[in-house]
């Protein structure tokens, strides 16, 4: 019989990811998060980026007090100034973001860029961009893990970000050691001599590969639920309640929240776009899984919850029935389990309070 392997799907990347910046300009609005800045960091400044092809973003970290000017040009064509939005980024310095309106985004032609000082003119950057090689992807999604039936290995799956001809990067890590492969094309990857046993963090990146575009690697995926403070709950062993803060993402982020039912199969829940809740019935005999994809305009991401069990998530409704009463000097409550199948397994905490006084005793 094969050994079997303990595994989770886990974030890689550093927390403040989740961190945001919004930044508007006359040629509409762009959510320029500082995960773009940090896989960004070894490109030329102004870094620049596209996400599809039909758009361009370049930015650069510059003084607040500081006003510079935007100049593109293609071969033939006239330069032309491009309005720029600042941000703030702390007390000395911002993010100047310039970006392309897309009639003037052009694939397999040079541009030339440079930046200068408003005022005085003094060049701050030059750089020549094909937009091409700019590219930027969002992650690859529905990163699965499987048993393949041999030992000391685990098969990956995920779903290509987008059409072409894309290269990925698998990274695996236990708490001893850390590990990661590449994997040209394919959207499936063996993952050989693993230790019986460990428990494995596994995250999927993805990057073109330079036949006809380049770029930058996406992030990882997954990314943590905790990003958008996923929380489920029973509140009688019966059903899985799961709600979600959507104040990160983008106004018009779509949500869906997939589980694993006891089968294996992927199911879809149904949620309120209002709440961002969604009911599903649930399970004992083994753990749930738990995914949320959000999905918008510009990106699409997967946010992966840590396996889940019944037992240890009950949130039930309060005590009902509370009724007390006075007898010599003492005060007697009693009260009714919100559920009686769980009353053998309920403990209770009573806070009291005197009139006119504020605080509570436990």
């Amino acid at each position: 019989m094969a050994p079997r392997f303990a595994w989770r799907l886990r974030i890689m990347f550093p927390a403040w990811i989740s961190c945001a910046l919004l930044l508007t300009s006359p040629c509409g609005s762009l959510r320029v998060l500082r995960e773009e800045i940090s896989l960004l960091a070894d490109d030329k400044d102004p870094k620049c980026f596209t996400r599809a092809d039909k758009d361009l973003t370049c930015f650069w970290k510059g003084s607040n007090i500081t006003s510079y000017d935007f100049y593109y040009e293609y071969e033939g064509e006239e330069e032309k100034k491009c309005t720029l939005t600042h941000q703030r980024v702390d007390p000395d310095t911002g993010l100047h973001v310039c970006s392309f309106p897309p009639e003037d985004v052009y694939l397999f032609v040079e541009a030339q860029i440079k930046v200068t000082e408003s005022g005085t003119n003094e060049p701050v950057y030059e750089r020549v961009v094909n937009v091409e090689n700019q590219v930027l992807l969002d992650p690859p999604t529905d990163v699965s893990v499987s048993l393949n039936g041999k030992p000391q290995q685990l098969k990956v799956r995920w779903t290509a970000p987008r059409p072409g001809n894309l290269q990925y990067e698998i990274q695996y890590s236990t708490d001893k050691a850390q590990a990661k492969v590449s994997e040209p094309q394919s959207l499936v990857h063996t993952l050989y001599g693993l230790s019986p046993g460990e428990k494995y963090n596994i995250a999927v990146r993805a990057k073109p590969d330079g036949s006809s575009r380049d770029g930058f690697w996406s992030a990882v995926v997954p990314r943590p639920a905790d990003e958008i403070h996923l929380n489920c709950f029973t509140p009688y062993l019966q059903y899985v309640i799961c709600n979600w803060n959507s104040e990160e993402m983008e106004k018009d982020t779509q949500y869906t929240l997939y589980y694993q039912s006891r089968n294996g199969d992927w199911e879809v829940c149904d949620h309120s776009d209002v709440t961002n809740t969604c009911t599903f019935q649930g399970w004992n005999s083994s753990d749930i899984i738990v995914t949320v994809n959000a999905s918008s305009r510009h990106q699409n991401h997967t946010f992966y919850k840590e396996p889940i069990s019944m037992n240890r998530m009950v949130l039930t409704a309060p005590p009902k029935h509370l009724a007390g009463e006075v007898n010599d000097g003492k005060l007697r409550h009693q009260w009714e389990p919100a559920v009686a199948e769980l009353a053998d397994h309920m403990v209770y905490q009573i806070r009291y309070s005197l009139d006119n006084h504020s605080g509570w005793k436990v």
